[in-house]
C-alpha cells in the first residue's frame, strides 16, 4: 500500500513587475525633497534559511514606467538600505527625481540577478534553482502604480511578494519498537527551470498583465487597485527533471522521536507534480516517472537487526507525491513517516505495484496449537 504523507501550509501568496526599455527621463536640478525613495519596504511570508525577509532586505532593483514611457531607462536601478542616516528609507546612488506631470509605476524584484536567476529582458527572467538546496536563492517581487510627489514624496511604501514556491521535507519515526538510520534525502522528478513573465490578479480576483515581452503595457487596471499578486500562469516550468537532494540533519531516529525538518527549505519553480504510478522505462530520477521522496535509511530492531539496510550500507527508500500544484509564494511541508520504511525504487517482482520495504515484516505466530498427551501401554507394579 502507498504511503503518502504530505501537508499543504499556505503562507504568503506572491507578485510580480515588469518596466519596457527606453531612454532614461530625470529632472535635473530639482531640489533634495523631490528625490525618489522607498521607506516601509516589507517582505510578504518570510521564509527560513535561504529566504528574503524585511529584516534581511538590504536592496533590490527597481523599473519605472510614466504611461508608456520608461522613466528609468532599460537597465534597473538599484536601491540600497540608507544605513547611515534613516535605516528604514532605500536610495539609489544616482539620484532621480519626481516628474513634474504625469503617475509613475514602480516594479521592483530581488535579489541581483545572478547564476540562478537571469534577467532576460525588462519584463521577463529565467530562474535555475541551484542543485544544492542551501544555494537556492529566493526570487520576490513588488509592484506599486500611480504615484507621484504628493503621493510618494515621502518614500514609496513598497510590498514584496515571493514569486517561487518554499518546499519543506520532514522526517519522524512513529515506531516504538524500530529504530531509524537517515543519511541522504531528496525529492526527486521536478523540473529544474522556470521562465517569469508578468501575469498577475488584483486582490479582488481580476487577472491583468502590465506589459508584453517588453514592448508595451497592456490591461492597465485602474489607480485604485493596489494589491497585485502572483497568479500561477506567470511561470512556464521545463528542462530535464531532476532531484535537489540534502544531508538529513537529525540522523538517528528511535522510539516515536520528533518531527525534525532537514537544514534548508528548497525555494524551486512553480510547477504542478506528476503522479508516481506504475513502473515504466526507468529514468534516473524516476523508474515509476512521477514525483517522490527517497531517503536513504537502515532499519533496526530494538534487538539491534538489521531489517533494511547492513551496518555499512543504505537502503534508498522512496515515498510516491500526490500531483500537487506549487503555487507562486506558497510554503509545502512534506512530513514522512519513516516507520512504514517506504517503497523500493525498483520493481523487483515485474508488476505494475510498489513494492513495500517492510511489508508483514513483524515476527508473529498464529494460532498455536498444542498436542494431546499420547497414552502409553498401562504398566503394572510391581510386575510378577
Amino acid at each position: 500500500m502507498k504511503k503518502n504523507y504530505w501537508i499543504l501550509a499556505a503562507a504568503a501568496v506572491a507578485l510580480a513587475a515588469c518596466s519596457n526599455d527606453d531612454t532614461i527621463a530625470v529632472n535635473q536640478g530639482i531640489e533634495e525633497a523631490n528625490t525618489i525613495n522607498f521607506s516601509n519596504t516589507i517582505v510578504e511570508g518570510q521564509t527560513r534559511a535561504a529566504g528574503i525577509t524585511t529584516g534581511n532586505l538590504l536592496s533590490f532593483y527597481v523599473t519605472a514606467n510614466r504611461g508608456d514611457e520608461i522613466y528609468f531607462g532599460e537597465a534597473p536601478v538599484q536601491f540600497a538600505k540608507n544605513n547611515s542616516t534613516d535605516p528604514a528609507t532605500y536610495r539609489s546612488e544616482t539620484k532621480y527625481y519626481w516628474p513634474s506631470e504625469g503617475k509613475l509605476d514602480f516594479y521592483a524584484f530581488a535579489p541581483a540577478t545572478g547564476s540562478t536567476i537571469t534577467r532576460t529582458d525588462s519584463t521577463h527572467f529565467s530562474v535555475t534553482p541551484a542543485a544544492a538546496p542551501t544555494s537556492q536563492e529566493d526570487f520576490v517581487y513588488g509592484v506599486v502604480r500611480q504615484q507621484d510627489k504628493t503621493t510618494g514624496g515621502n518614500g514609496v511604501a513598497l510590498n514584496f511578494r515571493h514569486a517561487m514556491s518554499d518546499v519543506i521535507i520532514q522526517l519522524k519515526n512513529s515506531s516504538t519498537d524500530k529504530d531509524v538510520t537517515v543519511g541522504n534525502v531528496a525529492i526527486g522528478y521536478i523540473l529544474p527551470t522556470g521562465a517569469f513573465a508578468p501575469a498577475f490578479k488584483t486582490a479582488a480576483g481580476s487577472e491583468v498583465g502590465f506589459c508584453t515581452n517588453g514592448t508595451g503595457i497592456s490591461n492597465v487596471t485602474a489607480a485604485s487597485e493596489t494589491g497585485y499578486y502572483i497568479v500561477p500562469g506567470a511561470w512556464t516550468a521545463d528542462g530535464t527533471r531532476t532531484s535537489y537532494t540534502q544531508a538529513a540533519a537529525t540522523t538517528s531516529y528511535t522510539s516515536a522521536t520528533e518531527t525534525t525538518a532537514l537544514p534548508a527549505d528548497m525555494i524551486l519553480v512553480p510547477q504542478t507534480l506528476v503522479n508516481a504510478g506504475a513502473y515504466s522505462a526507468a529514468t534516473a530520477d524516476s523508474p515509476f516517472n512521477g514525483a517522490c521522496i527517497t531517503v536513504q535509511l537502515k532499519i533496526q530492531d530494538k534487538q539491534g537487526h538489521y531489517l533494511a539496510g547492513t551496518a555499512s550500507n543504505f537502503v534508498t527508500a522512496m515515498w510516491p507525491l500526490a500531483a500537487t500544484q506549487w503555487l507562486p509564494g506558497h510554503k509545502y511541508t512534506y512530513t514522512l513517516d519513516l516507520a512504514g520504511g517506504g517503497f523500493y525504487p525498483e520493481n523487483h517482482d515485474d508488476n505494475a505495484d510498489l513494492d513495500p520495504i517492510l511489508e508483514n515484516a513483524e515476527i508473529f505466530f498464529l494460532t498455536p496449537t498444542v498436542d494431546e498427551w499420547i497414552a502409553a501401554p498401562g504398566i503394572n507394579v510391581p510386575n510378577n
